[in-house]
Protein backbone atom coordinates (compact mmCIF):
# COMPACT_ATOMS: atom_id res chain seq x y z
CA UNK A 1 0.00 0.00 0.00
CA UNK A 2 1.25 3.47 -0.93
CA UNK A 3 1.93 5.74 1.98
CA UNK A 4 1.02 9.39 2.32
CA UNK A 5 4.53 10.42 1.28
CA UNK A 6 4.26 8.37 -1.94
CA UNK A 7 0.97 10.09 -2.84
CA UNK A 8 2.26 13.61 -2.20
CA UNK A 9 5.70 12.97 -3.71
CA UNK A 10 4.78 13.40 -7.42
CA UNK A 11 3.05 16.73 -6.81
CA UNK A 12 6.02 18.04 -4.85
CA UNK A 13 8.52 16.96 -7.54
CA UNK A 14 6.28 18.42 -10.27
CA UNK A 15 6.12 21.78 -8.51
CA UNK A 16 9.92 21.84 -8.10
CA UNK A 17 10.46 20.90 -11.74
CA UNK A 18 8.13 23.65 -12.96
CA UNK A 19 9.87 26.20 -10.76
CA UNK A 20 13.29 25.20 -12.15
CA UNK A 21 12.28 24.97 -15.82
CA UNK A 22 10.15 28.10 -16.01
CA UNK A 23 11.77 30.97 -17.87
CA UNK A 24 12.41 33.97 -15.69
CA UNK A 25 11.43 32.02 -12.58
CA UNK A 26 13.75 33.92 -10.27
CA UNK A 27 12.58 37.24 -11.65
CA UNK A 28 8.94 36.33 -11.06
CA UNK A 29 9.71 35.19 -7.54
CA UNK A 30 11.53 38.45 -6.85
CA UNK A 31 8.67 40.56 -8.21
CA UNK A 32 6.01 38.62 -6.33
CA UNK A 33 8.06 38.73 -3.14
CA UNK A 34 8.65 42.48 -3.50
CA UNK A 35 4.93 43.17 -4.04
CA UNK A 36 4.08 40.91 -1.10
CA UNK A 37 6.48 42.76 1.20
CA UNK A 38 5.01 46.10 0.14
CA UNK A 39 1.53 44.77 0.85
CA UNK A 40 2.65 43.54 4.27
CA UNK A 41 4.15 46.92 5.07
CA UNK A 42 0.97 48.70 3.98
CA UNK A 43 -1.29 46.53 6.13
CA UNK A 44 1.11 46.79 9.06
CA UNK A 45 1.29 50.58 8.73
CA UNK A 46 -2.48 51.04 8.69
CA UNK A 47 -3.03 48.72 11.65
CA UNK A 48 -0.15 50.30 13.55
CA UNK A 49 -1.76 53.72 13.34
CA UNK A 50 -5.21 52.39 14.22
CA UNK A 51 -4.00 50.36 17.19
CA UNK A 52 -1.83 53.22 18.40
CA UNK A 53 -4.92 55.41 18.48
CA UNK A 54 -6.91 52.68 20.25
CA UNK A 55 -4.23 52.26 22.88
CA UNK A 56 -4.33 55.96 23.62
CA UNK A 57 -8.09 55.84 24.30
CA UNK A 58 -8.77 55.12 27.94
CA UNK A 59 -11.27 52.47 29.13
CA UNK A 60 -12.55 51.37 25.70
CA UNK A 61 -9.29 51.32 23.70
CA UNK A 62 -8.48 47.69 24.50
CA UNK A 63 -12.10 46.73 23.83
CA UNK A 64 -12.03 48.34 20.39
CA UNK A 65 -8.76 46.58 19.54
CA UNK A 66 -10.25 43.25 20.62
CA UNK A 67 -13.37 43.84 18.53
CA UNK A 68 -11.22 44.67 15.52
CA UNK A 69 -9.24 41.45 15.93
CA UNK A 70 -12.46 39.46 16.36
CA UNK A 71 -13.86 40.97 13.16
CA UNK A 72 -10.68 40.07 11.27
CA UNK A 73 -10.71 36.47 12.53
CA UNK A 74 -14.42 36.10 11.73
CA UNK A 75 -13.76 37.35 8.20
CA UNK A 76 -10.91 34.84 7.88
CA UNK A 77 -13.20 32.02 8.98
CA UNK A 78 -15.86 32.94 6.42
CA UNK A 79 -13.33 33.25 3.60
CA UNK A 80 -11.62 29.98 4.53
CA UNK A 81 -14.88 28.04 4.72
CA UNK A 82 -16.03 29.14 1.27
CA UNK A 83 -12.55 28.73 -0.22
CA UNK A 84 -12.15 25.21 1.18
CA UNK A 85 -15.54 24.15 -0.16
CA UNK A 86 -14.63 25.27 -3.68
CA UNK A 87 -11.07 23.93 -3.55
CA UNK A 88 -12.15 20.57 -2.12
CA UNK A 89 -14.48 20.12 -5.08
CA UNK A 90 -11.55 20.42 -7.48
CA UNK A 91 -9.18 18.33 -5.35
CA UNK A 92 -11.48 15.43 -4.51
CA UNK A 93 -13.70 15.12 -7.59
CA UNK A 94 -12.31 17.08 -10.57
CA UNK A 95 -8.56 16.40 -10.29
CA UNK A 96 -6.77 14.75 -13.21
CA UNK A 97 -4.96 12.17 -11.08
CA UNK A 98 -8.08 10.64 -9.52
CA UNK A 99 -8.30 7.78 -12.03
CA UNK A 100 -4.66 6.85 -11.44
CA UNK A 101 -4.99 7.02 -7.65
CA UNK A 102 -8.27 5.08 -7.66
CA UNK A 103 -6.68 2.23 -9.63
CA UNK A 104 -3.50 2.21 -7.51
CA UNK A 105 -3.09 0.25 -4.24
CA UNK A 106 -3.73 3.30 -2.05
CA UNK A 107 -5.39 3.22 1.33
CA UNK A 108 -8.52 5.39 1.46
CA UNK A 109 -7.34 7.19 4.59
CA UNK A 110 -4.01 8.16 3.02
CA UNK A 111 -5.83 9.30 -0.12
CA UNK A 112 -8.23 11.41 1.96
CA UNK A 113 -5.39 12.96 3.99
CA UNK A 114 -3.43 13.75 0.82
CA UNK A 115 -6.39 15.47 -0.81
CA UNK A 116 -7.23 17.23 2.45
CA UNK A 117 -3.67 18.55 2.72
CA UNK A 118 -3.76 19.70 -0.89
CA UNK A 119 -7.07 21.48 -0.27
CA UNK A 120 -5.76 23.01 2.94
CA UNK A 121 -2.61 24.32 1.25
CA UNK A 122 -4.31 25.79 -1.82
CA UNK A 123 -7.10 27.51 0.08
CA UNK A 124 -5.29 28.76 3.20
CA UNK A 125 -1.94 30.15 2.09
CA UNK A 126 -3.30 33.60 1.26
CA UNK A 127 -5.12 33.98 4.58
CA UNK A 128 -2.05 32.77 6.48
CA UNK A 129 0.12 35.39 4.77
CA UNK A 130 -2.51 38.06 5.41
CA UNK A 131 -2.50 37.26 9.12
CA UNK A 132 1.25 37.90 9.49
CA UNK A 133 1.15 41.75 9.44
CA UNK A 134 -2.03 41.79 11.53
CA UNK A 135 -0.58 39.77 14.40
CA UNK A 136 2.74 41.60 14.06
CA UNK A 137 1.01 44.95 14.54
CA UNK A 138 -0.80 43.68 17.65
CA UNK A 139 2.42 42.25 19.06
CA UNK A 140 4.36 45.48 18.51
CA UNK A 141 1.70 47.84 19.86
CA UNK A 142 0.85 45.79 22.95
CA UNK A 143 4.42 44.61 23.66
CA UNK A 144 3.72 40.92 23.14
CA UNK A 145 7.36 39.88 23.14
CA UNK A 146 8.80 36.72 21.59
CA UNK A 147 6.21 34.50 23.26
CA UNK A 148 3.43 36.31 21.41
CA UNK A 149 4.54 34.81 18.09
CA UNK A 150 4.25 31.21 19.34
CA UNK A 151 0.93 32.02 21.00
CA UNK A 152 -0.43 33.59 17.81
CA UNK A 153 0.61 30.61 15.70
CA UNK A 154 -0.90 28.17 18.19
CA UNK A 155 -4.17 30.08 18.31
CA UNK A 156 -4.35 30.63 14.53
CA UNK A 157 -3.73 27.03 13.45
CA UNK A 158 -7.25 25.83 14.47
CA UNK A 159 -8.70 28.75 12.49
CA UNK A 160 -6.97 27.33 9.41
CA UNK A 161 -7.61 23.65 10.05
CA UNK A 162 -11.25 23.64 11.20
CA UNK A 163 -12.66 25.41 8.08
CA UNK A 164 -10.63 23.02 5.91
CA UNK A 165 -12.20 19.94 7.52
CA UNK A 166 -15.70 21.47 7.58
CA UNK A 167 -15.43 22.69 4.00
CA UNK A 168 -14.31 19.27 2.78
CA UNK A 169 -17.15 17.56 4.65
CA UNK A 170 -19.67 20.03 3.19
CA UNK A 171 -18.32 19.38 -0.30
CA UNK A 172 -18.68 15.61 0.16
CA UNK A 173 -22.30 16.12 1.22
CA UNK A 174 -23.08 18.40 -1.73
CA UNK A 175 -21.54 16.00 -4.26
CA UNK A 176 -23.69 13.17 -2.91
CA UNK A 177 -26.76 15.33 -3.64
CA UNK A 178 -25.71 17.09 -6.86
CA UNK A 179 -23.23 16.15 -9.61
CA UNK A 180 -19.74 17.55 -9.22
CA UNK A 181 -19.87 20.02 -12.11
CA UNK A 182 -23.32 21.24 -11.12
CA UNK A 183 -22.05 21.68 -7.58
CA UNK A 184 -19.22 23.83 -8.93
CA UNK A 185 -21.74 26.07 -10.69
CA UNK A 186 -23.79 26.25 -7.51
CA UNK A 187 -20.76 27.23 -5.45
CA UNK A 188 -19.86 29.92 -7.98
CA UNK A 189 -23.30 31.45 -7.49
CA UNK A 190 -22.87 31.23 -3.71
CA UNK A 191 -19.50 32.97 -3.96
CA UNK A 192 -21.00 35.82 -5.99
CA UNK A 193 -23.82 36.10 -3.44
CA UNK A 194 -21.32 36.17 -0.58
CA UNK A 195 -19.35 38.96 -2.25
CA UNK A 196 -22.56 40.91 -2.78
CA UNK A 197 -23.48 40.36 0.87
CA UNK A 198 -20.14 41.80 2.00
CA UNK A 199 -20.64 44.89 -0.17
CA UNK A 200 -24.18 45.30 1.16
CA UNK A 201 -22.91 44.95 4.73
CA UNK A 202 -20.43 47.78 4.23
CA UNK A 203 -23.15 49.90 2.64
CA UNK A 204 -25.35 49.33 5.69
CA UNK A 205 -22.57 49.99 8.18
CA UNK A 206 -21.78 53.40 6.66
CA UNK A 207 -25.20 55.10 7.16
CA UNK A 208 -25.65 53.38 10.51
CA UNK A 209 -22.34 54.76 11.72
CA UNK A 210 -23.24 58.26 10.57
CA UNK A 211 -26.62 58.04 12.28
CA UNK A 212 -25.01 56.83 15.50
CA UNK A 213 -22.56 59.72 15.40
CA UNK A 214 -25.15 62.43 14.73
CA UNK A 215 -26.55 62.68 18.30
CA UNK A 216 -22.98 62.85 19.58
CA UNK A 217 -22.25 65.73 17.22
CA UNK A 218 -25.49 67.44 18.22
CA UNK A 219 -24.54 67.06 21.87
CA UNK A 220 -21.14 68.58 21.21
CA UNK A 221 -22.68 71.50 19.35
CA UNK A 222 -25.17 72.14 22.16
CA UNK A 223 -22.34 72.11 24.70
CA UNK A 224 -20.36 74.59 22.67
CA UNK A 225 -22.99 77.31 23.15
CA UNK A 226 -22.21 79.62 26.04
CA UNK A 227 -25.16 80.81 28.01
CA UNK A 228 -25.15 84.53 28.72
CA UNK A 229 -26.74 85.46 32.07
CA UNK A 230 -29.50 87.99 31.88
CA UNK A 231 -29.39 91.01 34.10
Amino acid sequence: MATLAHILGPKWHTALARARQSEGGRGKIFIVGFVGVLFWLGVFGVLYRVLSYFRGVEEIGALLAGKLLSLALLSFLSILLLSNVITALSSFFLAKDLDLLASAPVDWLNLYLAKLGETFLHSSWMVALMAVPIFTAYGVIYDGGWAFGFLAITAFLPILIVPGVLGTALTLILVNVFPARRTRDLLSIIAIGAAGGVVLLFRIIGPARRISESPRLHHRSSDSHVSVPTQ
